[in-house]
């Protein structure tokens, strides 16, 4: 569901989606009582909680985590990079995670360090579409538009019905000069979604 909600552009959905998954797979009282107060929208009693355990356990990569994303969604997009990095020092095989630290890195314009991290999550699930979406926006960015364009076709080779990945490919159409090309992908994204004014 979390990946779904990524990809037709809802972030705070996605999010809680992630959260809520991480809240499932936790057996800690202590933890699995600040995923409650996150996923309530009580964010003082999350960053009390979470600040109490890391005072005691500051390499704890679950409150890490949950500490980035409340981070995240203050708009703290630098505090949650660093908090994220210091959980993938613990667990750099969390896929989750890292997805995280590159959503933080592209949120601040690091878009290089973005596409290195997407690589390395691309190498161990090449076909993840948020991966590969995440990956392109990101080398739209920096002006890459041919690989771009390349990732954004295999996403939507994979999950034809994104109405925000066939915009993203129409933008970068677009900045490669190919009119057509680029018209017929906002008109399908317009099509998936009528109310998606960018494309017009």
């Amino acid at each position: 569901l979390g990946d779904d909600l990524r990809l037709e552009g809802d972030g705070p959905g996605a999010d809680r989606a992630y959260l809520r998954q991480l809240r499932a797979s936790l057996r800690d009282p202590e933890l699995i009582a600040a995923a409650d107060a996150l996923l309530g929208n009580d964010p003082v009693t999350a960053h009390r909680r979470l600040s109490a355990l890391l005072a005691r356990r500051p390499n704890d990569p679950d409150a890490l985590r949950m500490f980035a994303d409340l981070a995240a969604r203050s708009g703290r997009h630098h505090d949650a990079e660093l908090l994220l990095a210091r959980c993938l020092g613990q667990v750099p095989g969390a896929a989750a995670a890292r997805c995280a630290y590159a959503i933080s890195l592209h949120q601040q314009g690091k878009s290089l360090e973005t596409v290195a991290q997407t690589d390395v999550l691309l190498r161990q699930h090449s076909g993840h579409p948020v991966y590969r979406q995440l990956r392109a926006a990101a080398l739209m960015r920096i002006g890459e538009y041919q690989q771009a364009a390349e990732a954004y076709r295999e996403v939507l080779q994979a999950r034809p019905g994104l109405a925000l990945t066939w915009m993203g490919h129409g933008h970068v159409l677009k900045a490669l000069g190919q009119q057509v090309e680029a018209v017929a992908a906002y008109r399908e994204a317009l099509r998936l979604r009528p109310s998606l004014g960018e494309a017009w």
